[in-house]
């Protein structure tokens, strides 16, 4: 099973029945990103649809769940001597810490939405440990793919403190 993660600057929700545009040969649903939940409350967006405003940009990638928990036990390791069960034992701990939002997304989801705030946070912490990650994922080739996931997931997350959002499908 694969997880896709979408990006999108200048979000603006339009209404929608989620049912496919007439004449759109792909299937039985909208191509808008649909965020269903997490912490868009706290973040002023509401459950819906939403497409990427003037002058906003997309941007997606996908991983597979196996991938992907091994990523963020990598990354947990590296920056905490902890994998991720261990950062979530000891949430209060790192609360604040970077990355420690991932902790609570999930590694199959239905939508689950992070929104501009919390994108720009982690966003910063992309960039702040871009050279130890580096340096840590490219010292083998079995970690080599995870150095990219770290990319795409900066990039993601750039655009999405752009006033948008990002979604786990």
């Amino acid at each position: 099973m694969g997880l896709s993660i979408r990006a999108l600057s200048k979000a603006t929700h339009v209404v929608c029945d989620g049912n496919a545009v007439p004449g759109d040969s792909d299937g039985d649903a909208c191509d808008h990103e649909t965020a269903q939940s997490f912490p868009l409350g706290r973040e002023g967006l509401k459950c819906g649809c939403y497409v990427h405003g003037k002058g906003g940009r997309e941007f997606s990638f996908e991983l597979n769940c196996g991938g992907y928990a091994r990523w963020f036990d990598e990354l947990y390791l590296l920056l905490y001597e902890v994998d991720a069960n261990g950062v979530d034992r000891l949430f209060r701990r790192h609360r604040g810490k970077p990355f420690v939002e991932f902790v609570d997304v999930p590694c199959t989801s239905d939508g689950q939405t992070i929104g501009p705030k919390m994108c720009a946070k982690l966003h910063g912490d992309f960039v702040a440990f871009a050279v130890k990650a580096r340096k840590h994922l490219t010292r083998s080739e079995d970690l080599a793919w995870m150095w990219e996931v770290y990319r795409d997931f900066r990039k993601a997350f750039k655009i999405g403190s752009e006033g948008g959002l990002v979604c786990y499908w």
